[in-house]
């Protein structure tokens, strides 16, 4: 039983979505060692329990599904997920290289109309 309650506190915090699994995984392979089953269900609960508010927007749709999703499909869908919301940060920096980049073009005559 003291396994199982282990399962259940282990969060994702800043960890990658590979990384947040590998862990998941480990210990759902020590609980298997010590004869005590997860069914994919109960893994997939816990997974999508401990995302985080990034997350949420998935949370909602794998919970919320009239058809079951297999432990596999919600694992390309967390790390497609993950891969969007990396694509989709915008810091300063790039938005500072963003408008240097337009400033330099314009500049040297690209995108200006009225050079044409």
């Amino acid at each position: 039983m003291h396994l199982r309650s282990q399962l259940q506190t282990i969060q994702k915090g800043a960890l990658t979505v590979v990384e947040y699994l590998q862990n998941i995984n480990k210990m759902v392979d020590t609980l298997a060692a010590a004869g005590q089953r997860i069914s994919d269900d109960d893994l997939i609960f816990h997974v999508l329990g401990d995302l985080g508010p990034e997350y949420e927007s998935l949370v909602i749709t794998l919970t919320t599904r009239s058809d079951t999703t297999s432990f596999d499909d919600m694992v390309g869908m967390l790390l497609s997920h993950e891969y969007r919301l990396g694509s989709l940060t915008y810091t300063p920096a790039m938005a500072n290289l963003s408008i240097s980049s337009n400033h330099n073009n314009m500049c040297r005559g690209g995108n200006n109309r009225s050079s044409q």
